[in-house]
């Protein structure tokens, strides 16, 4: 984090928190080991960072390479844009039926830029 911190902060921007989520159903840690509306598509993240951090769920951007991202795009009424990087290139060939994103791109630097040129509109 403080990598990735010292990156941003190079070019003027900063990340506020990070949130994840420590459970999977089939985990071996049995606390842990539950279904939870934390986890992606859930939108128990997000709507904690509603409350500590006053983030407009519905004016949001989510950027990842699994289609369970886009899904979590739609949960909170915002935007998703799907990467190639990671796994993105092979799911974006297998789109689940009815749910497709805003935006595909190749990389986390045209994810940013697609952002930028929509942040306030409705595209």
């Amino acid at each position: 984090h403080r990598h990735i911190g010292r990156l941003l902060e190079a070019g003027g921007a900063h990340l506020d928190a990070y949130y994840y989520c420590p459970h999977h159903r089939d985990g071996k840690i049995a606390e842990y080991a539950i279904a939870c509306d934390c986890r992606k598509p859930g939108r128990g993240l997000v709507d904690r960072a509603t409350r500590e951090l006053g983030v407009d769920a519905a004016e949001s951007f989510t950027v990842g390479d699994r289609w369970l991202d886009i899904a979590l795009a739609r949960n909170i009424g915002g935007r998703g844009v799907l990467v190639r990087t990671g796994y993105g290139a092979d799911e974006e060939h297998r789109p689940p039926d009815g749910l497709s994103a805003d935006r595909v791109v190749n990389n986390l630097i045209e994810a940013v830029g697609w952002i930028l040129e929509n942040v306030g509109s409705e595209a």
